[in-house]
């Protein structure tokens, strides 16, 4: 059984909907409250009214489509403060979405039974988690964090956890709560949700007398093309066809075009479940008819640019090998690459479209496990959040922390600071696994200033935490190596700037005058109730980290 020691709040905040659940035991079939008016979870939509009032989720839609704002998480990933909304001017993106926030809660706790309601009170100490799509860096999910906290939630930043990692977890411990065998190997999790395509390469397996299986991830990423380039694609063909029907003449073409996104957004939905439908859109006299067909033409080219998605993040967790080289991971076949995905898991509405399971099942020649407790892909992301102790375990693919430079001079006091390393940015680009000899990683030139005579590494989280480095059992001291505003003259070369690096298996260079390298078996999730430590092995000149054998205990915890 999975130790769920205490209940665990837990918010979907995703591009078209939002869910909410609570856990309190290791078995817990009743655990989404139902915030919706109809279905579970209700639209992550806002608008305001004439009377400049935010209205938020189904009433939203009733606006005229100048005052909502749709797909609003997405702004928080392209860094937008604010937004225009016609006659009601400029409103403060972080406040509109505090306000869905809250009014998700505010539904929870009025629909809650009794005995839950008291966890989704701003006194309540349960533990609060917040997915994201896996592309999100540090900034985004800080900045998330915040608004959470402002509309109620304690929720940190540290805390926010990969969407297609939660599916994931909700499948693998929600088995093993359920009683069920959860198969051991490498799985990939399928997310289509409405704003991104996230997907994550998780290697589980099941230890002698453990409370839950072991997952690490040994890839993630999210590609903004999903529902919403759909829906936009299912638009422009309809727009094309009733381009020479008759309106009714109180309606602008801002409206009109809204009207036919609706529908496009319908058609969709219903050709998961049948093979034709119609849709009546405002203004027309007659339904508009689309079928299942006529979607799976248009959503092709989508569909096929999400398999080739799939395969990078294959080849991404076969970087993570230990045996593997880029010129290795260039030459591999997607058909290679399949062998190394035993079964897959699909998450979010989009997944609901047949073409693309039957895409999956043939490209990757592995079954689709069905979810343990629900019949449809919605709910998997949030019924992972819930399972705390495993979030707070969890050993990701790449660090959830800042790495920091700080330069020191002889008298060993600090005079500047140098950000090396954004927490959760992606350590190489999507294409250097394929077109690059080098080594993968993230290599940043040490900008030494003038006085600087030594340089110290630090690790801290988004939400400033110090992460201290454990070597063989004891507290290490921080990385330092000795550095010079000038090159370094090394062997064969002229000259070297002093640099820092990230390779994708963990290991870690500093270099200047002097050279430090050490390596980390696997990235730690830093939930704030756990004190995390970073589990560091020194690299001595000569060594192989590759010959290390797989240690699945390389993070200790203290409580």
């Amino acid at each position: 059984m999975v130790d769920q020691s205490q209940p665990t709040v837990a918010v979907d905040f995703g591009t078209s909907t939002m869910l909410v659940a609570v856990r309190t035991g290791d078995e817990d079939p009743d655990l989404i409250i139902p915030i919706g008016d109809i279905d579970p979870w209700m639209p992550s939509l806002v608008g305001v009214a004439d009377d400049g009032s935010c209205v938020y989720g189904e009433a939203a839609e009733q606006l005229h489509p100048d005052k909502v704002v749709r797909s609003i998480k997405t702004l928080l990933r392209d860094n937008v403060s604010t937004v225009t909304l016609a006659e009601q001017g400029v409103r403060r993106v972080d406040g509109l979405i505090q306000g869905l926030i809250e009014e998700a809660l505010r539904r929870a706790k009025e629909r809650a039974a009794p005995e839950i309601r008291r966890f989704l009170e701003p006194s309540s100490t349960v533990p609060i988690h917040l997915g994201c799509p896996a592309n999100w860096t540090g900034e985004p999910r800080r900045r998330l964090g915040e608004i959470a906290t402002q509309a109620g939630l304690r929720a940190l930043p540290d805390e926010i956890v990969d969407e297609p990692i939660a599916a994931g977890i909700s499948w693998c411990v929600g088995s093993q709560a359920a009683g069920q065998v959860f198969p051991e190997g490498q799985a990939l999790v399928f997310d289509y949700g409405g704003g991104t395509l996230d997907v994550a390469v998780l290697g589980v397996t099941r230890r002698e007398g453990a409370s839950h299986p072991d997952i690490s991830v040994l890839s993630a990423s999210a590609l903004s093309m999903a529902g919403d380039e759909l829906d936009r694609r299912i638009f422009r063909e309809l727009k094309v066809s009733l381009h020479n029907e008759r309106w009714s003449d109180d309606q602008d073409e801002v409206e009109k075009d809204q009207l036919i996104l609706k529908a496009a957004r319908e058609l969709k939905h219903a050709l998961s479940d049948r093979d034709e439908h119609e849709v009546s859109v405002l203004g027309l006299s007659t339904p508009v008819c689309y079928t299942r067909q006529q979607l799976e033409v248009v959503f092709q080219d989508q569909l096929q640019r999400a398999m080739k998605f799939v395969f990078s993040e294959i080849r991404a967790s076969v970087a993570r090998q230990r045996e593997a080289n880029t010129g290795t991971i260039r030459a591999t076949s997607e058909e290679r690459l399949a062998e190394e995905i035993d079964h897959f898991l699909l998450a979010g509405g989009m997944s609901r479209i047949p073409c693309v399971q039957v895409e999956l099942k043939n490209r990757l020649n592995a079954p689709a496990l069905p979810h343990p407790h629900f019949d449809t892909p919605e709910m998997s992301v949030v019924a992972g959040l819930t399972f705390r102790d495993v979030v707070g375990r969890l050993n990701i693919h790449r660090p959830g922390f800042n790495f920091i430079a700080q330069y020191l001079n002889k008298r060993d006091t600090m005079i500047n600071e140098q950000v090396l390393y954004e927490a959760f940015s992606p350590l190489y680009k999507p294409s250097e696994p394929v077109t690059q000899v080098a080594d993968l990683g993230h290599r940043v030139v040490l900008e030494v200033p003038e006085g600087a005579v030594r340089v110290r590494v630090i690790c801290r989280t988004v939400s400033d935490r110090a992460v201290p480095l454990v070597s063989r059992g004891q507290v290490m001291d921080d990385p330092t190596v000795e550095v010079s505003n000038r090159p370094v003259r090394r062997y064969w070369r002229r000259g070297n700037k002093p640099f820092f690096k990230l390779y994708v298996d963990g290991r870690i260079i500093i270099s200047g005058k002097t050279v430090s390298k050490f390596a980390v078996e696997r990235w730690p999730s830093l939930a704030s109730g756990l004190a995390a430590e970073l589990y560091v092995q020194p690299v001595e000149s000569g060594s192989s980290w590759y010959s290390r054998a797989n240690d699945p205990d390389s993070y200790h915890y203290n409580r």
